[in-house]
């Protein structure tokens, strides 16, 4: 009986969905050093969570193990294009997530809408891209098709 609550702590962690996020949730304010991060990003940083938005188009030799996740559809890769062409959900480069897949996921269609579930990781750190700097990773678990 003693094992009990130990039982249902343990599943309700194994069964908890992801925390649904927006890319309108990441940060809560630009300074002259750039964006900072939300209360609720920071708070959700290294964990399980879900984000909707549009698979952009990847560069040439792109490892297919990545693509980038925007908020809104973009006619071509992201890091080709000049600032001027962002479009305004999208400027300056921080309304993207930088997906990593897990092996054996296959990459979604350019443009295509997509719910990618996966632990959030904020801040610059290395990524398998050259020249590549982004303060937003996912790593994913799974990719869903939208309609």
């Amino acid at each position: 009986m003693r094992l009990l609550p130990l039982l249902f702590l343990l599943l309700g962690g194994a069964l908890a969905s992801p925390t649904p996020l927006r890319f309108d949730q990441f940060y809560s304010r630009v300074t002259i050093r750039g964006p900072e991060f939300s209360p609720l990003a920071r708070a959700l940083d290294g964990q399980e969570v879900a984000l909707e938005g549009y698979v952009a188009p990847g560069e040439e030799g792109e490892p297919p193990q990545l693509l980038v996740l925007t908020a809104q559809p973009l006619q071509e890769c992201p890091y080709c294009m000049e600032a001027a062409d962002w479009p305004n959900a999208v400027e300056g480069m921080w309304q993207h997530v930088l997906v990593e897949l897990p092996a054996g996921v296959p990459l979604p269609a350019p443009q295509s809408r997509v719910r990618v579930v996966g632990r959030l990781v904020l801040g610059n750190r290395p990524a398998p891209l050259p020249n590549v700097a982004t303060p937003l990773h996912l790593l994913a678990q799974s990719v869903t098709s939208l309609p």
